[in-house]
């Protein structure tokens, strides 16, 4: 996939749907895509937010925690962004977020 097509995929996410051509562009540029298996961890809560992820394909789970447990937020799906808040504000993860089994 080329740059010009990542960015297309960029402007269906609801975050990224207002900026120009040329700023989709140096944002497909400067991602990675990356792959995750069944239940493997994007991120982890109170881990350092140093990244966000746009689902491209699958789903994720938004994971919370009490004494008794984990349990499920929500699960979210293609062109959706995880992570965002903590990159914006510099604070740790708030969730757990891992790719549906």
């Amino acid at each position: 996939m080329d740059v010009f097509q990542e960015a297309e995929m960029l402007r269906k996410v609801p975050f990224f749907g207002g900026l120009d051509s040329a700023k989709l562009k140096l944002l497909a540029f400067t991602s990675h895509a990356l792959k995750f298996a069944p239940g493997e961890a994007l991120m982890r809560k109170g881990e350092p937010a140093d990244n966000a992820y746009v689902i491209l394909e699958g789903e994720v789970e938004i994971v919370g925690e009490t004494n008794a447990g984990e349990f499920i937020v929500a699960v979210v799906g293609r062109n959706e962004l995880q992570g965002e808040m903590g990159v914006i504000t510099n604070t740790p993860r708030g969730a757990t977020v891992r790719a549906k089994a």
